[in-house]
């Protein structure tokens, strides 16, 4: 755990004007305030519950209260609430291809103030990480205002039509211009902003409404009620990897049409565990030096884990001094550089070092190292079909992530099994299992 948590909880059930109230988001924020308090550090918290929720309250608990976070603290902001969307000004179409924006719904949105966009609030965070303090986002509301399936309470309302003047957002069409150049790839409602650390755990997808669900007689957020059972139930630590897997899992198996959403600009932050951004369990330590040829070998190969899938999805290990002891690897004063993965071995590996000095290593200088970066394991997928289908997945699978290739699914290698196929035809995808002859979902345009 962080030295101090600066924690940002926020739940709206009753807003003002005519919108429509909730059930469950008070009771979501109460239960994270408990939490934090028996988490074992110290924890300032600002709640903003129904009135207290406006946006400028909402905007000083980022630039008054999280800000005061520094490198070696924690940051969690939570919140609660309706979802929606809103046009976006002529001036911001450029990161808005969709010309709207996805928006948090303050108490006061719809009767004295505007919606909290969600560019907004990527500008908040990227002022509270540039402290370099190790920050976390839940949100637990809608990102679209798509339709809703059964009965069940969603967290969203219709959108906000009111023309929106560019200059009463937080950031101006020239920041947006400099911090989102690869929004126009991005899906809406994904918070983005070029360089900014933090994980953030969303309750469903940018075209998904979130869901309230009624556990044990009182209501709560779906997305909310299974990522403290999860936490409840730990045993230890649990990384965000492991934390979020199992959630979602629940979410997807009580609800409709919900799927939690996982998301960093900052690979190496999701094996870190929750609200700490450490490694959970990291490999010991291991030594990087260099052989007698002069290559830079780490004595750690595939038997230890160490994994190499793309040379852009590859380990990493942070190299330490060979006489500093373990419980110094926490200062990052004390860091002399990185070592990337470059192949892997049964019990050793090769490395490309880079020094923080911009020095070249010395061959005859051994580091302690320990792993700060681990690769992701991307889903295999086949594609078939008429061609031009084919070349346009193949093209939008490589610039899914911030316009560079999808952290999550790949093309299948030749001979290799595919977990799924998505199949072109007929101006529309079909996706299906290579056992199954009937297809997972309907055509998708």
């Amino acid at each position: 755990m962080a030295r101090t948590l600066y924690a940002l909880l926020v739940g709206i059930d009753k807003y003002a004007g005519p919108v429509r109230p909730l059930n469950g988001c008070v009771n979501d924020i109460q239960w994270f305030d408990q939490y934090l308090q028996n988490a074992g550090t110290t924890v300032k918290t600002v709640r903003l519950l129904n009135d207290q929720a406006t946006r400028q309250a909402i905007i000083q608990g980022f630039r008054e209260h999280l800000a005061q976070a520094g490198p070696d603290d924690g940051v969690l902001f939570v919140y609660c609430g309706h979802g929606s969307q809103a046009p976006a000004p002529p001036e911001f179409w450029d990161i808005e291809p969709d010309h709207k924006n996805e928006t948090l719904v303050c108490h006061d949105s719809r009767t004295t103030a505007w919606d909290l966009a969600d560019k907004e609030v990527a500008q908040l965070l990227a002022e509270v990480t540039a402290t370099g303090a190790h920050v976390v986002v839940v949100l637990d509301c809608c990102h679209s205002g798509s339709g809703t399936r059964g009965e069940t309470e969603a967290r969203q309302i219709p959108g906000d039509d009111r023309p929106r003047p560019a200059d009463t957002f937080l950031y101006t069409p020239a920041q947006a211009a400099a911090h989102m150049p690869a929004a126009r790839d991005a899906a809406p409602g994904r918070l983005e902003w070029t360089g900014a650390r933090y994980v953030l755990l969303a309750a469903c997808a940018s075209d998904q409404t979130a869901k309230e669900y009624c556990a044990d007689g009182t209501q709560r957020g779906a997305f909310s009620y299974f990522l403290a059972d999860t936490l409840q139930r730990a045993s230890g630590p649990l990384s965000y990897y492991e934390l979020f897997g199992r959630a979602a899992a629940l979410v997807e198996s009580h609800v409709l049409d919900q799927t939690p959403q996982l998301e960093t600009h900052a690979n190496d932050l999701l094996g870190g565990v929750f609200l700490s951004g450490v490694l959970k369990d990291p490999q010991q330590e291991r030594r990087v030096y260099a052989d007698q040829a002069g290559r830079w070998i780490v004595d750690a190969g595939a038997m230890h884990g160490i994994r190499l899938e793309t040379p852009d999805n590859t380990t990493v290990l942070a190299l330490f001094p060979f006489d500093l002891p373990s419980t110094g690897f926490a200062d990052p004063t004390n860091r002399r550089g990185t070592a990337t993965v470059t192949e892997v071995r049964p019990t050793q590996s090769s490395v490309t070092l880079k020094l923080a000095d911009g020095s070249n290593p010395r061959p005859d200088e051994v580091y302690k190292a320990v792993v700060t970066q681990a690769p992701f394991e991307r889903l295999p997928v086949a594609l078939s079909g008429e061609e031009p289908g084919v070349q346009a997945a193949r093209r939008a699978l490589n610039l899914v992530g911030n316009g560079a290739p999808s952290l999550y699914v790949r093309e299948a290698r030749p001979g290799e099994t595919p977990t799924l196929i998505l199949t072109a035809g007929a101006g529309s995808y079909t996706i299906r299992r290579p056992a199954d002859a009937q297809p997972l979902t309907a055509p998708l345009s």
